[in-house]
């Protein structure tokens, strides 16, 4: 699948050209920030870090990101470390407004407390899962080489715990309000 998405998106660069260079058509790529609510953590609210890369042609878009997000959940008794790699397909129906969707990989680490005596019979556990989400975000460009993005998405995955003492399944769906800075790239003064 990673091939066939390589390939897949060199032959839309390829095929698009300098048309990419125009306002509403780009390639950038650059940090992301934000804030997501999990109903089982710990924190109300939890911080999310991500690299995007985005392109944009006229009404559609794609977009590859890979964050970082830290969990703590049911006071203390487990804590997720995950490395979210998505892949989204963005429709424009105004120049300043997308929907998108699309899935990613998780790449948990899975850190069980250990000190509690129901539980020390746990180990960690590293795995994968595939989530999906759907999105409503806005874009300003600020520069000709700038542009800001902010973005409300919800996130269905589940960790798939082992049982747990004392609670019921952990609700692991996310939903996060972000804040992109992206940069084009090959644009010329």
């Amino acid at each position: 699948i990673d091939i066939l998405c390589i390939t897949m998106l060199l032959l839309f660069i390829l095929a698009a050209g300098p048309e990419l260079l125009a306002a509403d058509k780009y390639i950038s790529i650059g940090p992301s920030f934000g804030y997501y609510r999990t109903t089982d953590t710990v924190a109300k609210f939890n911080d999310v870090i991500k690299v995007r890369g985005r392109f944009r042609y006229s009404k559609f878009g794609f977009e590859l990101s890979i964050g970082h997000k830290n969990e703590i959940y049911k006071n203390d008794l487990v804590w997720v470390k995950s490395w979210p790699m998505q892949m989204s397909c963005s429709f424009y129906p105004f120049s300043f407004a997308y929907i998108s969707g699309g899935a990613g990989l998780y790449d948990l680490y899975i850190d069980y407390n250990q000190h509690q005596t129901e539980m020390q019979s746990y180990g960690n556990e590293s795995k994968k899962r595939f989530g999906i989400h759907i999105a409503v975000g806005v874009e300003k460009q600020v520069s000709k080489t700038t542009l800001i993005s902010l973005e409300i998405n919800k996130a269905w995955i589940e960790y798939d715990f082992r049982p747990l003492p004392l609670t019921s399944q952990l609700d692991t769906n996310s939903l996060a309000v972000e804040a992109s800075l992206l940069f084009k790239i090959g644009v010329e003064d």
